[in-house]
């Protein structure tokens, strides 16, 4: 699963995620934060924690994979 997220801090971020259980992937793409994840639930939780531990502006956060050209990807990949 993916999410993205639009924040102030994208790298600073992304390096608090990668770290915490199920994130396996986090990247910039065009300014935004991409995670890869196991639990899109936790995720989202964690990074509202980190988020307002650290002092970071989150703008928002997107499940990227709940279109239709998601779902094609996935069952044809």
């Amino acid at each position: 699963l993916t999410i993205r997220v639009q924040t102030n801090e994208p790298a600073r971020l992304g390096e608090a995620l990668i770290r915490i259980e199920g994130v396996r992937d986090v990247h910039l793409a065009e300014g935004e934060l991409e995670i890869q994840t196991t639990n899109q639930e936790a995720v989202f939780d964690r990074v509202a924690a980190l988020a307002a531990t650290n002092e970071i502006e989150i703008r928002a956060m997107i499940p990227a994979d709940e279109d239709l050209e998601s779902v094609f990807r996935y069952l044809t990949t």
